[in-house]
């Protein structure tokens, strides 16, 4: 067999049982026997992974515990790089080191509170420190997290990528302590790239602050729509007067108010990067007003593969990938998307053509008919279809950048 696995059951006659587990079964699993018994069955493959586990799958794989609020630094070194984060003014926090600047509270205690009850997705390792820490990339490790728990120092040493072609990948991690030994766990990507990244990420993410908006002025190439409210009522004022759609420009005017970064990229981008994010030309650029005072320039660039958007607001240089929500917002069409504005009652014929076949309906009192063979049998349900009232009749959401209503 591959694989045998012992189980002795408690009581006053212990009693052992063997269970063999074989090759994979055809259609799944795997071939067991029990005992050494004749008889030959299949285990379903959830059962498969449960047997095959080893002794470090039922290791304690937690890293590090305390409790959040108890921590009063958060300190790293990668090679000569030092960073660390403070407690600054009221309960926010300071990116102190490499230079002063305001973090982002938000993203500070969601780290704290991830470190606080970190556990490892796995335990890839237990044995001597010096021999793990080799091993695993531990030493010298790739970054070294100082953690001020109170006045105890817990810290917490990163590795390198457990898959060497994914270096945005799962990490090797290891919590440094007093004995000889040391456990190597493994932390997903997203925890590790966090505590990886450049300082510039943990910097305040807030993007945008303005309480209201009345005008709306967004530019792709060579085309620029102007949304302005009138009575009210938002509606397209520019090249030509049109409906809007008033739901999604209230949502986006409510985003854009309270605008942050997913992540921060750039600091200070040189040329060469702002044409590598799209910045050099943005692909678009909303100028948010109120009350004829700009609140707010943002311009759009490429979309990562992900999904995110790079985009540079007001002059303060720094460059930002939005969230997947913000950037469909950001990059949505606005214009109404009412193909007519009907109201199906008062239609009394329809003319339906297609290449050089065409066809006439007509009503007669409550019933349709078609006036070349009146005795034919009309279906009123169908007849609904291409006369909807104006809330049906929408160009759909994929079609919005190319469709262009023309004043009537």
């Amino acid at each position: 067999p591959e694989s045998t696995v012992t189980v002795t059951l408690a009581g006053d006659k212990p009693k052992t049982h063997k269970v063999q587990i074989g090759k994979p079964a055809p259609l799944g699993g795997r071939f067991v026997r029990v005992d050494d018994g004749k008889a030959v069955g299949i285990i379903r493959p959830d059962a498969v992974l449960a047997l095959a586990r080893t002794k470090l799958d039922f290791a304690d794989r937690t890293l590090l515990a305390f409790k959040a609020e108890e921590l009063v630094a958060i300190a790293r070194t990668k090679g000569k790089d030092e960073f660390e984060l403070l407690p600054g003014a009221g309960d926010g926090w300071d990116v102190t080191k490499p230079a002063k600047q305001k973090a982002d509270k938000l993203l500070v205690e969601e780290l704290a509170e991830s470190l606080s009850r970190l556990r490892a997705e796995k335990v890839a390792a237990f044995g001597k420190r010096e021999d793990a820490f080799k091993q695993y990339g531990l030493e010298p490790a790739e970054a070294v997290l100082t953690l001020m728990v109170g006045d105890k120092p817990k810290v917490l040493r990163l590795g390198k990528p457990v898959d060497a072609s994914k270096p945005d990948g799962d990490r090797y991690a290891a919590v440094e302590g007093a004995g000889p030994d040391a456990a190597v766990g493994v932390l997903p990507a997203t925890l590790a790239n966090k505590l990886l990244a450049p300082p510039v990420s943990f910097r305040d993410r807030g993007m945008a602050k303005f309480v209201d908006a009345d005008k709306l002025e967004l530019v792709r190439g060579s085309r620029k729509v102007t949304f302005a409210k009138v009575n009210g009522t938002w509606k397209v004022t520019a090249p030509f007067a049109s409906e809007a759609e008033q739901a999604a420009l209230d949502d986006l005017v409510a985003e854009l108010a309270r605008l942050r970064a997913s992540d921060w990229v750039a600091e200070k981008p040189t040329p060469a990067e702002l044409k590598a994010f799209g910045l050099e030309n943005p692909e678009a650029a909303w100028v948010v007003s109120n009350a004829d005072k700009v609140v707010l320039t943002l311009k759009l660039g490429k979309t990562t593969a992900d999904g995110r958007v790079h985009a540079l607001a007001g002059t303060t240089g720094m460059v930002a990938l939005l969230s997947k929500s913000d950037t469909a917002k950001v990059l949505g069409e606005y214009r109404a998307r009412k193909v007519w504005t009907l109201d199906a009652a008062q239609a009394d014929a329809v003319e339906v053509a297609r290449g050089d076949k065409r066809f006439a309906l007509a009503k007669f009192g409550p019933l349709w008919a078609d006036p070349a063979a009146p005795d034919d049998l009309i279906e009123p349900q169908p007849l609904s279809l291409p006369v909807k009232s104006e809330h049906e009749a929408r160009a759909p959401a994929t079609a919005r950048s190319s469709w262009s209503p023309r004043p009537r």
